[in-house]
C-alpha cells in the first residue's frame, strides 16, 4: 500500500492500533488514520465515506459495500491458489490489479461465471526490494551482527500449521556449517504468538544460535526483502517467501517434509484449495527450483546445504521459468502501472 500510496496520496486505514504504528515506522512519509469500530462518525470511517478510490488487501466483505467509492482489490503475498470460492469474495470489486500470468491464468477458469475486471499489474512490493548491491549487501549484514566475509543461509518457513520450524528449526541451527551465516526467519503468525509451545521453541532455537558463530533469529531488525537481497541460499516450505527471493534468483533448498511436503501440499490445493489438476503441478513446479533435504536424500543439513548453494546453475533455468510464470517480467514498477489503470478507468 505504501508504495502505492507514494505514487498517487491517499490515506492508510486500519482499524488495528498496532498495524498503524508498525506502518508509521516502516513508512513515515505516508499518511495514516485509524479506524475506530465503534465510533463511526470519526476517523478512519469517515474517511472512507468520502473516498473516490478504496484500494484494499482483503474483501471485507460485511463492511466495504456500505461505502460509494470504486474499489480496487490488491494482493500480498504471492497468491498461489485462486479457487471458486475465492473468486466469489472478490465480486464486490470493481477492479482486481493481478500479480501475473499464473492469477490471471487460475481465475480465467472461473471468470465467465463471475466477469470481473481485472488487469495484471504486477508484484508491487518488488519496489520495496533493495537493490542487490556490495554496500547493501554490507549494510545489512552488519545491521544483524554477521559475517560479511561469508556466505548467508536464510532459513523461512511457512506459519506451525502448515510449516516445518517445529521439525527443522533445530537440526539446521546445528548442522549448517560454521562456514555460512545463519538468518532464522520464522513466520509472524507464529513469532508474535501467545502459545506456550511456540515460546518454548523460540527461547530453545535463541540459545542454540548462541552457541554459533554468525548466526541469528532476526524478527524485526530487517525487512524479508533485505533479508532475501543477502541470501546465498534460501531454506523454505515452498511457499511465498521462497518466490518472491526468485526476484534475487536465490538459490533455493526445500524442506519437503511433513505437511509442507510436496506429496501433502498437493493434497491440500486438490482437497481444500479445489484447484485445477493443471494449476497444482504448476504450482509445485517450484520444488523443481532446488533440491529436497528429505526427499533427495540428504544425510543431514550440511550436505543438503553445500549442495544447493554448489550446484545453484544446475536450477538457473526452472528458477527463471517459475518467476516468469507467477510474475512475469521482472521489474519494480506494478504501482505504475496501477495508477496508469486508473487513469484509464477513472478520471
Amino acid at each position: 500500500m505504501a508504495v502505492l500510496q507514494r505514487q498517487c496520496g491517499g490515506t492508510f486505514i486500519s482499524n488495528r492500533k498496532s498495524t498503524i504504528q508498525t506502518f508509521q515506522n516502516l513508512y513515515p512519509d505516508v499518511k495514516t488514520m485509524r479506524r475506530h469500530r465503534h465510533f463511526d462518525w470519526i476517523g478512519g470511517h469517515q474517511m472512507l465515506k468520502k473516498a473516490d478510490i478504496i484500494f484494499s488487501g482483503a474483501t471485507y466483505g460485511k463492511y466495504l459495500p456500505q461505502f460509494t467509492a470504486k474499489k480496487c482489490m490488491l494482493f500480498h503475498g504471492t497468491y498461489g491458489s485462486v479457487s471458486p470460492s475465492v473468486v466469489e469474495g472478490w465480486t464486490g470489486f470493481d477492479h482486481l490489479f493481478l500479480i501475473g500470468p499464473r492469477m490471471e491464468r487460475q481465475l480465467h477458469r472461473f471468470n465467465d461465471k463471475y466477469n470481473l475486471n481485472y488487469s495484471v499489474s504486477g508484484y508491487i512490493p518488488f519496489a520495496l526490494y533493495p537493490e542487490q548491491t556490495e554496500e547493501n549487501r554490507l549494510t545489512i549484514l552488519r545491521k544483524l551482527g554477521l559475517n560479511p566475509d561469508k556466505k548467508t543461509v536464510v532459513y523461512t518457513p511457512s506459519k506451525s500449521t502448515v510449516g516445518t520450524w517445529f521439525h527443522c528449526a533445530e537440526d539446521i541451527a546445528k548442522e549448517t556449517p560454521a562456514e555460512y551465516n545463519l538468518i532464522l526467519r520464522p513466520h509472524p503468525n507464529q513469532a508474535y504468538s501467545s502459545k506456550r509451545k511456540d515460546k518454548l521453541s523460540f527461547k530453545h532455537i535463541s540459545r542454540l544460535t548462541k552457541l554459533r558463530p554468525d548466526c541469528s533469529i532476526d524478527l524485526s531488525i530487517c525487512s524479508l526483502p533485505e533479508l532475501e537481497c543477502v541470501a546465498d541460499l534460501i531454506i523454505s516450505d515452498a511457499n511465498s517467501p521462497a518466490e518472491e527471493s526468485l526476484f534475487y534468483d536465490c538459490a533455493q533448498l526445500f524442506a519437503d517434509a511433513n505437511r509442507s511436503s510436496r506429496t501433502a501440499l498437493r493434497e491440500f490445493l486438490r482437497t481444500v484449495d479445489k484447484l485445477h489438476e493443471e494449476d497444482i503441478d504448476e504450482n509445485l513446479k517450484l520444488f523443481d527450483c532446488g533440491p529436497s533435504r528429505y526427499a533427495n536424500g540428504f544425510n543431514n543439513w550440511a550436505e543438503a546445504i553445500s549442495d544447493a548453494i554448489q550446484n545453484k546453475d544446475k536450477y538457473a533455468q526452472a528458477r527463471s521459468r517459475c518467476f516468469k510464470y507467477i510474475f512475469g517480467e521482472k521489474d519494480t514498477h506494478a504501482a505504475k502501472r496501477v495508477v496508469n489503470t486508473l487513469t484509464e478507468l477513472y478520471c
